[in-house]
């Protein structure tokens, strides 16, 4: 992200404006999906507030669809996953914003989504501001337990990171 921050603004917009548009010229909406999270998170990490919740709001109808409940629970494992990145940004969001009401509707959100496989990373990220807004309600034990699960989902991404670079690495 950090080469991000240093681009200009009114290229970045361009650059994603044409990608967007390419792929649903081609009607490739799994990348066009891919790509504009990735612009959910430029505006996360410039803190574009307002373009972020508009990227957040057009995710949420293409996860949510036409086959959810009153829970927001989408029946597609795929959107599944995909909603829970949704949610980890938009619970970034909200951290960021100091908006811990919001945070925390997000947060119970997240664990009504059933059908997802979501990367330890991004479950990482949930439980750490989970943990975060127990800590400004004062709920040491559930604040505790959050930046525990956090941290051994974080060990998790780093063991198979080294796992996977073992198996890469030719055996001498």
């Amino acid at each position: 992200m950090s080469n991000a921050t240093t681009l200009d603004l009114s290229t970045m917009e361009k650059f994603y404006s044409v990608t967007i548009s390419a792929l649903e010229q081609a009607r490739n909406e799994r990348l066009s999906v891919k790509t504009d999270l990735k612009l959910a998170r430029l505006w996360l990490a410039r803190q574009e507030w307002g373009r972020l919740e508009k990227t957040i709001k057009g995710l949420k109808e293409y996860c949510l669809g036409g086959d959810n409940d009153s829970s927001g629970v989408s029946s597609d494992q795929s959107k599944g996953t995909i909603l829970m990145e949704v949610f980890a940004t938009e619970i970034q969001m909200y951290g960021e914003m100091g908006h811990f009401k919001k945070l925390k509707e997000v947060y119970n959100s997240t664990l009504q989504v059933k059908n997802a496989i979501p990367h330890p990373r991004i479950m990482g990220i949930i439980r750490e501001c989970g943990g975060k807004m127990h800590m400004s309600e004062s709920e040491w034990k559930r604040h505790r337990q959050r930046q525990v699960t956090a941290v051994t989902d974080s060990h998790f991404i780093h063991r198979e990171l080294d796992c996977r670079a073992a198996r890469l690495l030719p055996v001498v």
